[in-house]
């Protein structure tokens, strides 16, 4: 999301590849998933929305603090 997403989607990856490499080749499919930029931010928002849920929680993947603005800039 934002400045450096270049930098911030290999964060992402780096981040949730050895979190679940447990699970092996299924990491990658969870890497896919991961919302890396605004857009991604607010349809999962919007589809959790819809499917009656009132609360999200999003897990950041990058050591970098401003990715926490940028995503309650991108949720609203």
């Amino acid at each position: 999301m934002g400045s450096g997403g270049t930098q911030r989607r290999a964060d992402a990856a780096g981040y949730l590849k050895h979190y679940y490499s447990f699970l092996g080749d299924v990491a990658d499919a969870i890497v896919a998933g991961a919302a890396k930029d605004a857009e991604t931010v607010r349809q999962y928002a919007e589809g959790f929305a819809g499917a009656g849920l009132d609360e999200l929680i999003f897990f950041p993947c990058s050591p970098d603090p401003e990715q926490v603005d940028l995503l309650a800039e991108a949720a609203l």
